[in-house]
């Protein structure tokens, strides 16, 4: 028997009342400047849009970055 089954002060909660997790979006963007310069960040969030903005933040601030591609770290 495990430690966890005999331990009088740890209960086990039934999953259905375990909270589920926010849904996430981890991507890891490729982007491309006007001029052909291009920049890889990782970005993170709600949806796969806020995602890619957070990522495009930490682009360098100069040329305007458009994504061109990109592949999930975490999420659906």
């Amino acid at each position: 028997m495990s430690a966890l089954a005999t331990h009088p002060t740890l209960a086990v909660r039934p999953l259905a009342l375990v909270p589920r997790a926010p849904e996430q979006q981890v991507v890891v963007v490729e982007f491309r400047s006007a001029g052909g310069s291009t920049w890889h960040a990782i970005g993170g969030g709600p949806t796969l849009r806020d995602a890619i903005d957070d990522a495009r933040a930490s682009c360098p601030p100069d040329p305007t970055w458009t994504a061109v591609g990109w592949n999930d770290l975490y999420g659906e």
